[in-house]
């Protein structure tokens, strides 16, 4: 992929972004009480807002949700990893420049783990579903791209009061341009030709004895 394809990626060129990886919890104590929970990728966009007002800081930063995965991870008790489903994100879903463009090169994103629970508030209810955030940690695109497409790519997670949780490493990451069917018959870049095929066979033919 071009550094071009990278800077002017929009409508008419969506990217499909796409990402292995496992978490490694680094307090054993703590790997010992969480091998039974529902773990979960919950994605965000870091973005910065176009300012108007000069009082205003100019490095606000603004988390638009991106993307919820509903799968949920697998704990491998060989290795003590926990093992995320692939993760793919297509280039739309982020936030666009004023010319309409998407400049993948200055994109981060902001993983973040989630548990998944259920909860009963009283004998007799139905249980409820409900989150927990657990940790989290960035990603730029341009780093994933460089260090996690043919090797593995590690990255710190950290709670809330920046306290370091444990590994994310990232694999297989790429970003390939994707187009659907009927975006490559729009672009008259697929021809549809029809082919018709008579089957002569003894087993399709109707004997009339009468």
């Amino acid at each position: 992929m071009s550094i071009r394809e990278l800077k002017q990626n929009d409508e008419q060129n969506p990217h499909k972004i796409r990402f292995d990886s496992t978490m490694e919890i680094l307090n054993e104590a703590e790997n010992k009480k969480m091998v039974d929970k529902n773990f979960h990728f919950f994605i965000l966009e870091e973005c910065h807002p176009v300012i108007k007002e000069k009082k205003s800081k100019q490095n606000a930063v603004v988390l638009k949700p991106v993307l919820d995965c509903e799968h949920v991870s697998i704990y491998d008790p060989e290795t003590k990893l926990y093992k995320f489903p692939t993760v793919q994100l297509i280039s739309n879903a982020l936030q666009r420049m004023e010319n309409g463009a998407i400049n993948l090169l200055d994109k981060v994103l902001v993983l973040e783990v989630h548990e998944t629970f259920f909860e009963t508030k009283k004998k007799g209810e139905e249980q409820v579903q409900k989150e927990r955030f657990y940790c989290r940690t960035k990603l730029n695109l341009i780093d994933g791209l460089k260090f996690a497409k043919d090797s593995a790519y590690m990255l710190y997670l950290t709670d809330d009061k920046k306290k370091i949780k444990g590994k994310l490493y990232l694999e297989k990451f790429s970003i390939k341009s994707h187009n659907s069917f009927m975006d490559l018959y729009m672009k008259h870049s697929i021809n549809i030709v029809p082919v018709i095929g008579v089957d002569f066979s003894l087993a399709n033919l109707t004997l009339d004895e009468s």
